[in-house]
């Protein structure tokens, strides 16, 4: 009978650096203290088992014990009560080293939260425009840092799934991600809104949703790549990469929009991405405009009608 061996792949390379970066500072700080605490109840362990298995008895008093480790961990020194423990010479040394090891992986680990961006760098509005006028979607978004930013990439993406096509069948494939746009710009003004805009078809009835998705432009890709189908001012169909998205078969799609650039003053890649829900996220309206004006002997621009960008 042949032996289950298991299986090599997928696995993960950077399971560390992701746990880093995901963690806020507070955290870094609070996992800190919780891997000393642990080391400290390890090492109280420790010296109960040593305890019993030397002269049979127990730990008169643990808690002073593990208040003792903790302090030894953070560089303090060690009482008279825990050297009464037996093998405590060979616990103290361990104490030591860690004294050394989990100070120097904390101030790797704050100097990385640091020196890497904190906040994000670009600032989305929270939801998306549909304008049947211009027959497009439309984002904005500011790149939210006084450092110059060169070779600024914006790339849109929709990313839907299909329940019909999740049903078990040989590599079905039913999450998919297409690209929609993409624009470069040279040299981006820092806090003035940036127009994403993505070529979109409005069909106010399903008559003419259907007659749109069977059309032979739509088909042969010269229509939009999006058709949207809106009733009561509400998305409630979405056409994409020849799939009919009905978010009451399950269906979903989300616009992704990838902002990448170069920000040699700080001598690093800009890279951040922002998501909306293709039905919940979308208003049926011409966005809002952002008058801006470049004065010269600033050389900046200074922009209106922020009211209208809504909340952080």
């Amino acid at each position: 009978m042949p032996t289950m061996r298991r299986a090599k792949h997928p696995r993960s390379v950077d399971d560390e650096r992701t746990f880093l970066a995901r963690l806020s500072l507070a955290g870094v700080i609070g996992f800190f203290v919780f891997l000393v605490a642990v080391a400290a109840a390890l090492s109280v362990g420790v010296m109960a088992l040593l305890t019993f298995l030397t002269s049979g008895g127990m730990l008169t008093d643990p808690m002073t014990l593990a208040v003792d480790s903790f302090y030894a961990i953070l560089g303090g020194e060690i009482s008279e009560t825990f050297r009464q423990v037996p093998y405590s010479r060979a616990i103290e040394i361990l104490l030591k080293f860690l004294s050394i090891l989990l100070p120097s992986l904390l101030l790797g680990a704050v100097v990385y939260k640091m020196t890497r961006p904190r906040r994000r760098m670009t600032i989305f509005r929270q939801t998306i425009n549909l304008d049947p006028d211009t027959e497009s979607l439309e984002g904005t978004f500011y790149i939210a840092t006084r450092l110059s930013v060169y070779d600024l990439q914006i790339n849109t993406y929709a990313r839907y799934y299909k329940t019909h096509l999740d049903d078990g069948a040989p590599n079905p494939y039913p999450l998919k991600t297409v690209q929609l746009s993409q624009r470069t710009i040279p040299q981006p003004f820092s806090f003035v809104p940036t127009r994403v805009a993505v070529p979109a078809r409005v069909a106010r009835s399903v008559e003419d949703y259907d007659a749109l998705v069977e059309s032979t432009a739509l088909a042969n890709g010269e229509a939009p790549s999006l058709l949207f189908l809106v009733e009561n001012d509400r998305v409630s169909r979405v056409h994409v990469d020849g799939e009919s998205i009905d978010p009451r078969q399950g269906d979903t799609c989300r616009l992704s929009i990838i902002v990448s650039g170069v920000v040699p003053e700080a001598q690093f890649q800009l890279i951040e991405t922002e998501g909306f829900d293709l039905r919940r996220d979308v208003k049926i309206e011409a966005a809002p405009e952002f008058p801006s004006e470049f004065r010269p002997d600033r050389k900046t621009y200074v922009t209106t009608n922020w009211d209208a960008f809504g909340e952080l």
